[in-house]
């Protein structure tokens, strides 16, 4: 017979806060959810919504449709606060009866992205609240203190694909399930030889022992059908001899109490358990059996099992109250930042002869600069806390005990060291865990991210033939090849560690333009980790003098930090030599506008180290001296600075990291041969928005000289740092695989396939033709977490007509790709502190193998995917011709109007494109950019 359940009342608090995080579909999200929640409310049940239904009202069926109906997103969004909201909610469970107050259970559902200040609440008022937090809303903290009373849980509302989360509609399941099983009371007693010393590792579960130590009483919380709650009681038996030790049952004793019949949302809800009162149901009693177990016997592993949870959480209890913001602290530090730049910002105005503001402004930039956001050493003495604790924990003897049984719960503990290592919404997934466990709540195996289980987790690869594709392509079968590194590999594998090469142009530069470089510089020092390097290169003629220190990797620990803000001081704002030739305005020019100007400039030539003259930029060659010289006027900064960065890289002892040069410059540069510009390194160039087109067309050359290099513009309209070069750096610090190949296999034996072409982009590709097989190969290298790259190959002389051909088609024709991981995580010994060294490549290389999917037939979304690949190489190779400075426009026109068809969102980008070079707008840095990004199967970011 089905357990019947007690009638819920329910209040749902949809709160989202105008200017913070969201994600981009929030509104379907939350309709969804509400779906969830009306699905499994029944008829006597009861729900609220805040703001828009502010009342609770019985889920009949027209009333749940009336839910969806009322739902308004612009309603939702609030300037209100959390915590008024909150209080709102709890004024609708004051309002009720005393009749349904004792009948019906209470709870409340937040779904937030509020970073509020709640010091002010007083969580413990709120007995039953489940809150959820959005991914990529940074509010776990916030959220998870509003569900710290008993039986409350925090977890994420939407996964990494924009759906709700497992957890989500787990936590509404439990709400609406009936409970099995109400205990008052567990009484221990002991007998005179054994006594009582304590609970293990339930912190939050009440309990009572007596002074003589012989008597217990437990008071557990409500559960779920078939959901035990366990608990560990440790008992003191030293006085016992060795063949009593073995039946325990004489010397302990173990009785429970608890309602037959629930009625009430008291027992449910309260500390104090209610003790018998009217209409609740009759308080029975029963006296359980003790079972002595000893090690092997059936049983033993799930108790040894049960000591290793427990001490798991309370190793990540730990390493989060130790890692939790100080909010009063950050406020603080907040209202600082603000003070500085306001006081930066008016560095222009007053008597600035003396110096002494010039000194107080250089100290201003080296200490805003190393205030970066993020403190990598603390979250790297986390992860190695906890991968040493958990390694311990797991070779103890509870642990080789349990065996098999905390294998899941070992995955667990490895997930959460490695999203700590790389910074990855790991106080999402450690309170979310956390909460659940504390309390034993079932927790969902997928409760945060829904990773593909039948692929290894890193890469995923899809392979889609389309064989009604094959007369409209003269060489063969189109078959896709689409590649992707999940953004949750940051949670399955560690990041590569990486050393950053910055050149910086910083030579007769604004105000502005100064501000911006040291911004570009926090958001670079923000995402670079403990294990990072950077260095920093100024670009300037003439070269430096040899008293200057050359440029070193400096890593990224606090002191570091220091020398590197230091550094990046010394360039950025210099003292003047030699003496600058600018002129200054006359006296008689008395204008407010004019003086300003003058005090700034004064400012600037004070601070700037100038060349006295203007440098020269280099120049294309007109003759071909049979020589790799690069023909110059004299000007050849930018080229001496990329050489110095190469030597730079190639002259570390330890090359066990990735390395990256970033070009910041508005100087011109042309160079003469593309073989004169290394390509062994990633270069990513950025030209700022007045940058002229030598400037452009050189900044873009540097990036294109490495297959993944990016071109974008460093600079917004509003002098901030373009989304572009954020997302530059987030790829940098991202990097899960390395060395990654796509190996392509056509068994032509009896002649039936070839492997005729590969159109792989920029990514080198090769076919090798053998007797009985061809060999294809595409060159992918690095991948980051997020990245995606598609590729089409085309098979020849395939000729299907039956079911069986297309079976024995995916035989003859076999895709896989393997790569290295970029951190090698081999598990240390139990006792061993050493990390494991990065590269430890020794034959571990991974491999997936991929299954070819035919479709015909009909339209399908692979196919309209590989149509838009086709427009997409089409149309990074015509606009890649606009580095000739000689291109024809009309030509280049025509050409992207002839490959615009369908309406997807890249055809859409080019034909704005298009109509933007009819109308004479000056779009060079913007195409340059776009192809950069397309070529790397890739949407340029918005702003």
């Amino acid at each position: 017979m089905e357990a019947q359940r007690e009638p819920v009342d329910l209040v749902v608090v949809l709160h989202v806060r105008k200017g913070r995080n969201v994600p981009e579909k929030w509104q379907e999200l939350l309709k969804v959810a509400l779906e969830v929640v009306t699905e499994r409310l029944g008829t006597k049940d009861c729900l609220a919504v805040v703001p828009f239904m502010p009342s609770l009202v019985p889920m009949s069926e027209e009333n749940s449709k009336a839910v969806l109906e009322q739902y308004k997103p612009d309603s939702i969004q609030t300037d209100t606060s959390l915590v008024i909201t909150l209080e709102s909610a709890e004024s609708i469970f004051n309002g009720r009866t005393y009749e349904d107050k004792k009948k019906r259970a209470g709870y409340i559902v937040v779904i937030s992205n509020s970073e509020d200040d709640i010091d002010s609440l007083l969580t413990w008022r709120f007995l039953s609240v489940h809150a959820f937090g959005f991914r990529g809303a940074r509010n776990a903290w916030t959220i998870h203190t509003i569900a710290s009373s008993r039986d409350c849980s925090y977890a994420i509302l939407d996964d990494e694909l924009g759906r709700i989360t497992e957890a989500f509609a787990a936590t509404i399941d439990r709400i609406t399930s009936p409970v099995a099983v109400m205990p008052i009371e567990i009484q221990l007693r002991c007998e005179e030889k054994v006594h009582l010393c304590g609970l293990m590792g339930s912190p939050r579960i009440s309990y009572s022992i007596s002074d003589n130590k012989k008597n217990g009483t437990i008071w557990p919380r409500a559960h779920l059908p078939d959901v035990p709650t366990n608990f560990i009681v440790h008992l003191y038996t030293g006085n016992l001899r060795q063949d009593e030790c073995t039946d325990l049952s004489k010397v302990l004793k173990v009785s429970a109490k608890y309602y037959e019949n629930l009625g009430a949302s008291q027992a449910r809800t309260a500390t104090n358990f209610p003790k018998g009162q009217d209409g609740i149901g009759e308080v029975l009693g029963e006296e359980v059996e003790v079972a002595t177990i000893t090690n092997r016997m059936h049983g033993s592993r799930e108790v040894a099992a049960e000591i290793v949870r427990l001490e798991a959480v309370r190793i990540i209890h730990e390493i989060i109250e130790e890692n939790k913001p100080d909010w009063n602290q950050l406020q603080a530090a907040a209202k600082k930042q603000r003070d500085r730049w306001t006081k930066l910002e008016k560095y222009n105005e007053g008597d600035d002869e003396d110096g002494k503001k010039n000194l107080e402004i250089k100290e201003l930039v080296a200490e805003i600069i190393l205030e970066n956001k993020t403190d990598w050493e603390k979250l790297s003495a986390a992860a190695d806390k906890l991968r040493k604790g958990w390694t311990r924990l797991k070779y103890s003897r509870c642990g080789l005990a349990a065996g098999e049984l905390i294998s899941s719960l070992s995955s667990e503990m490895q997930e959460m060291e490695t999203r700590l290592y790389n910074n990855y919404m790991w106080p999402e997934y450690l309170l979310s865990w956390k909460s659940h466990q504390w309390w034993q709540l079932p927790l969902p195996p997928l409760f945060m991210d829904k990773l593909d289980t039948e692929d290894d987790p890193l890469l995923r690869l899809r392979i889609t033939a389309n064989v009604d594709d094959i007369p409209r392509h003269k060489k063969g079968l189109p078959v896709l090849v689409h590649v992707m590194a999940p953004e949750v590999g940051l949670a399955k594998a560690k990041r590569a560690p990486v050393d950053v090469v910055a050149l910086l142009d910083t030579e007769k530069k604004t105000k502005k333009k100064r501000e911006l470089l040291i911004k570009a510089m926090e958001v670079i020092m923000d995402k670079l980790g403990h294990q990072d390097r950077i260095a920093i290169i100024p670009v300037q003629e003439p070269p430096p003098p040899p008293t200057q220190p050359a440029a070193r990797f400096m890593d990224m620990s606090k002191h570091g930090r220091r020398e590197t803000s230091i550094k990046l001081k010394s360039i950025v704002v210099k003292k003047p030599a030699p003496p600058l030739p600018y002129t200054y305005p006359s006296a008689t020019q008395t204008s407010h506008g004019r003086d300003h100007h003058s005090k700034f400039i004064k400012f600037v030539t004070n601070c700037l180290n100038i060349a006295p003259t203007n440098t020269p930029t280099l120049i294309p060659s007109t003759t071909s001296s049979g020589s790799d010289d690069v023909v110059t006027d004299g000007g050849t900064k930018l080229w001496n600075a990329l050489m110095d960065a190469v030597k730079l890289l190639d002259d570390r002892k330890e090359k066990d990291h990735l390395g990256f040069i970033i070009v910041i410059s508005d100087g011109n540069g042309d160079f003469v041969r593309q073989e004169t510009l290394p390509s062994k390194y990633t270069m990513h160039a950025f030209s700022f928005r007045d940058g002229g087109t030598h400037n452009i067309r050189a900044m873009h050359y540097i990036a294109t000289s490495s297959s993944d290099g990016i071109y974008a513009v460093i600079d917004d309209h509003l002098n901030q740092v373009t989304n572009a070069f954020t997302t530059c750096i987030n790829k940098i610090t991202s990097t899960i695989t390395v060395d990654t190949e796509v190996g392509i296999l056509c068994s032509n034996s009896s002649k039936e396939v070839a492997l005729s072409a590969i159109n792989s982009g920029k990514f080198t590709s090769a076919i090798e033709k053998k007797e009985d097989e061809d060999h294809g190969s595409i060159f992918v290298g690095s991948l980051y977490a997020g990245a995606v790259r598609n590729f089409i190959v085309y098979v020849d002389m395939v000729k299907i007509v039956s079911e069986e051909d297309y079976a024995n088609f995916s035989k003859l024709f076999t895709i896989h790709i393997k790569w290295f991981n970029a951190f090698s995580s081999k598990e240390a010994p139990p006792k061993s502190v050493a990390l494991p060294s990065v590269h430890d490549f020794a034959e571990i290389k991974e491999k997936l193998d991929g299954q070819v999917v035919i479709v015909r037939d009909r339209p399908n979304e692979s196919k309209e995917v590989m149509t838009d690949i086709i427009v997409r190489f089409k149309a990074v190779k015509i606009i890649h011709e606009i580095t000739n400075p000689n291109y024809k426009k009309e030509v280049l026109v025509e050409r992207l109007q002839n490959i615009c068809h369908g309406n997807t969102r890249l055809v859409r980008e080019i034909q704005t494109m298009v109509t933007n070079l009819r109308r004479g707008m000056d779009i060079l840095s913007h195409m340059l950019s776009w192809e950069t990004f397309q070529g790397l199967s890739e949407h340029p970011p918005m702003k």
